[in-house]
């Protein structure tokens, strides 16, 4: 069971997402994804190290995998991250790194308890 936390470029926020995600979850993980593999900033991977987190190695999306994740997370819908696919949108306005991952982190909580217990509490 898994969890697909996709951006447009496949950056921060899913990159952030993805980590949390995992540092948290027992039973499933989490994939960062994208329509592109090689535009993530070349800061990303530091200043998640700074904060204890590390990523996986970022995938670009098909239909297979997100047809077989539990749940299907969107960050930049307004910039064309929008799927003809089920996905909950997560509009993260803040661009402060520790902010943003606090934010970030509030909503992973919740999401792995939900997708791990399959509880139908919304996220």
């Amino acid at each position: 069971k898994y969890v697909v936390f996709i951006c447009k470029e496949n950056d921060l926020h899913c990159t952030l997402a993805e980590s949390v995600y995992n540092k948290h979850a027992k039973k499933t993980k989490a994939i960062a994804a994208g329509k592109k593999t090689d535009t993530a900033s070349p800061h990303t991977p530091g200043m998640l190290k700074e904060n204890g987190l590390t990523a996986g190695k970022p995938e670009i999306y098909t239909f297979d995998l997100l047809q077989k994740a539990a749940k299907v997370i969107t960050f930049g819908c307004e910039s064309g991250v929008c799927l003809p696919f089920p996905s909950d949108e997560w509009r993260i306005e803040d661009q402060d790194f520790k902010r943003m991952h606090d934010i970030i982190e509030k909503k992973v909580k919740k999401l792995v308890k939900v997708i791990e217990n399959d509880s139908n509490e919304t996220i």
